[in-house]
């Protein structure tokens, strides 16, 4: 199950003023008054990192979303702190169910994620059904995404000072990285992405875990069968890449499933949250 948290239907640019963030040590996650449930996430990493190995499992820092609030003019003001993946490993991804375990959100990880709906010239979608070299979502089909990397602005531990990094900054790897997940998952360059007109369509999190992602688009200048023609070698945690086209997608917003394979269920939130968006075009073309 999803819930979709914010939508914006004709979507956010990384320039658009509309969009502001707050990064601030205030949100990062607070520990668990409880010392063994504390240990249950070192524990947890511990128990990855033996079973998926160190070259699939690394610790490093992200972004922690505290909350995200929507005017009625459509702004949205994102606030974030800082977590890293053990963290999250060992809140968010706890099999027993992490509000169980840590009785409320706020010691929780919730690391900030991100998708793309990857627009090829051709009207398709890519998707990547992930290989077992992951630390979530094994088979499961998902668009490309991932997590932005707090670590390239500087901020390498939980604890770092963070008021030289500014807002800007902030939002400016957030879109980066959603576009650097698109080129090492789908396997393009960068060349070939309108990076200028990318735009963020939302926010989509997933109920069983409270795991959150923005949601962008972004148009690619290739079409499907050039996307699989350049893609020689996909990234490790790839295992094969599949194509959806948009009747594709409104069946996948029915059955959660693409060619017979089950999308992750904020990936199927994602979809929906795209059709929205294409509603609001169809919408301005009729006036």
């Amino acid at each position: 199950m999803y819930e979709i948290l914010f939508c914006n239907k004709t979507g956010l640019s990384a320039r658009d003023n509309r969009l502001t963030v707050e990064l601030d040590r205030v949100y990062n996650r607070k520990p668990h008054p409880s010392p063994e449930v504390e240990d249950r996430i070192e524990q947890r990493w511990k128990d990855q990192v033996r079973e998926k190995g160190e070259s699939v499992l690394w610790n490093a820092t992200k972004f922690r979303l505290e909350s995200a609030r929507e005017t009625a003019d459509g702004r949205l003001h994102l606030m974030l702190g800082i977590t890293d993946y053990r963290e999250y490993q060992g809140t968010n991804l706890l099999t027993t169910g992490p509000l169980l375990v840590f009785q409320h959100e706020w010691h929780l990880s919730n690391a900030f994620g991100n998708c793309c709906v990857v627009r090829t010239c051709d009207g398709k979608v890519p998707f990547v059904v992930r290989s077992r070299r992951v630390g979530e979502g094994e088979g499961f089909a998902v668009l490309p995404g991932g997590h932005a990397e707090p670590s390239r602005l500087g901020i390498e531990r939980m604890e770092s000072d963070l008021s030289s990094i500014s807002p800007k900054q902030v939002i400016a790897e957030l879109f980066t990285s959603t576009v650097e997940e698109v080129v090492e998952e789908v396997g393009i360059s960068k060349d070939y992405l309108h990076i200028d007109g990318m735009k963020m369509l939302g926010i989509v999190r997933r109920t069983a875990d409270l795991k959150a992602q923005m949601v962008c688009v972004i148009d690619c200048e290739l079409s499907s069968v050039d996307v699989n023609r350049l893609t020689t070698q996909l990234d490790p945690e790839c295992q094969k890449l599949l194509f959806a086209d948009f009747a594709d997608l409104e069946s996948i917003s029915d059955t959660g499933k693409l060619t017979g394979v089950k999308l992750m269920p904020e990936h199927v939130g994602a979809v929906v949250l795209y059709l929205k968006s294409q509603e609001s075009v169809h919408e301005c073309k009729r006036t």
